[in-house]
């Protein structure tokens, strides 16, 4: 339950219009094909635990 909710919720701030949007990394730009990932964001480097697993960094490891 607690996976469906974070999954819904991070799809939502994905939306442009959403008041956390301004948080997400930039988006990545490949010339190549690579595989699908679950988003297009660029994925932070992440020293402490406490920053990886913050909502937002953990939904981008999360959801590659």
């Amino acid at each position: 339950m607690f996976d469906k909710a974070s999954r819904d919720l991070f799809a939502k701030v994905q939306g442009s219009q959403h008041c956390l949007h301004n948080i997400l990394p930039p988006h990545t730009q490949y010339n190549h094909e690579l595989r699908e990932r679950g988003h297009t964001f660029v994925l932070p480097h992440c020293v402490y635990n406490l920053f990886r697993f913050s909502f937002i960094n953990r939904c981008l490891f999360k959801y590659l």
